[in-house]
């Protein structure tokens, strides 16, 4: 008799044991899938932020008849509104910490009532231009846009930043 209650102690300690092996593997897969979930949405955010930009750039964008990109800014278009040689390479030293570590109290615009103010029409342009010419700016602001910080921060942060560079 001792030795059937034996028996059914051992089994019962290995079903048990496979019990919990079980679970371990189950557990370990479903933490790779939900790693493996979010690595691959945040993809997906990226490259849907990607598409609508574009689409966006492409709705507000005056383009020439039967044409499917915007133009390329001639030089003296880049000139008038302060895209230098100077200020790109400045430009390109910029990294997405540049962005998300500045402290966004000294980009306030305030004109010259002393009320708040967005972009003015010229920034608006220079921003355009700045995003056909350097590469780089329109990267970092499709990771760091609207997930980390509105656009307009993104923008004012970013005049903050050149304004040594752009005459005024």
């Amino acid at each position: 008799m001792d030795l059937l209650f034996e028996k059914a102690r051992d089994l019962a300690q290995e079903t048990a044991k496979k019990s919990q092996d079980f679970a371990k593997e189950a557990a370990k897969f479903s933490q790779e899938l939900a790693l493996e979930t979010a690595k691959k949405s945040k993809e997906l955010a990226v490259e849907a932020t990607k598409r609508a930009d574009q689409i966006k750039a492409f709705a507000t964008a005056e383009l020439s008849p039967g044409s499917v990109t915007p133009p390329s800014p001639s030089q003296e278009e880049l000139e008038t509104y302060g895209i230098t040689p100077e200020l790109r390479e400045f430009v390109k030293t910029f990294t997405i910490r540049t962005f998300r570590d500045y402290d966004t109290k000294d980009c306030m615009f305030v004109n010259e009532t002393g009320v708040r103010q967005d972009l003015s029409e010229w920034q608006e342009k220079h921003a355009v231009f700045l995003l056909q010419v350097v590469p780089d700016l329109s990267d970092f602001r499709y990771v760091l846009c609207p997930r980390r910080m509105k656009e307009t921060t993104f923008w004012k942060i970013y005049f903050k930043l050149v304004e040594n560079y752009i005459a005024p």
